[in-house]
């Protein structure tokens, strides 16, 4: 049998259910294959939870762990290799830019929001949040916490 997709009212109906509610931000760390068969895919679970949340900020994990020489991804990476060849890979690493970098490892969802028009993105490489929807100063607050400030 085949799993009727999500839509936007079915998701937002199952979301209320659970406890999320207006006004409160949500903090979302999603596996689409987990969440099945959705119309639209990613772009409509957030739509389903900008529908519940209102104007609150759905905030999202955005870490990019591959462009640190301190992260565990760099240090796995280079295990083993001699100098000149961490050397080379570290020549390798690009910049982190929080308007282009993608996230690693968190997800088409968590890349759905990053790339959202609407989105803000924390201004540290490794524990990167990105916020969509808000962009309240207490959003801003919430999303920069500990993580450094924001940028639209």
């Amino acid at each position: 049998m085949t799993a009727v997709p999500a839509t936007v009212e079915s998701l937002s109906e199952q979301l209320a259910a659970v406890g999320v509610a207006g006004g409160r931000s949500v903090l979302v760390h999603a596996s689409m294959r987990a969440v099945g068969p959705v119309v639209g895919g990613a772009a409509t679970v957030l739509a389903a939870l900008r529908r519940v949340v209102g104007r609150a900020a759905v905030v999202v994990p955005a870490q990019t762990a591959d462009n640190s020489t301190s992260s565990p991804a760099f240090q796995a990476a280079t295990r083993g290799l001699t100098p000149a060849e961490v050397a080379r890979h570290i020549a390798r690493i690009e910049g982190f830019d929080r308007a282009t970098t993608p996230s690693v490892g968190m997800g088409v969802f968590a890349e759905t929001v990053r790339r959202d028009p609407a989105a803000i993105r924390s201004a540290h490489p490794q524990s990167v949040t990105t916020s969509s929807r808000s962009r309240s100063p207490a959003s801003r607050s919430m999303v920069a916490t500990k993580l450094g400030p924001c940028a639209p």
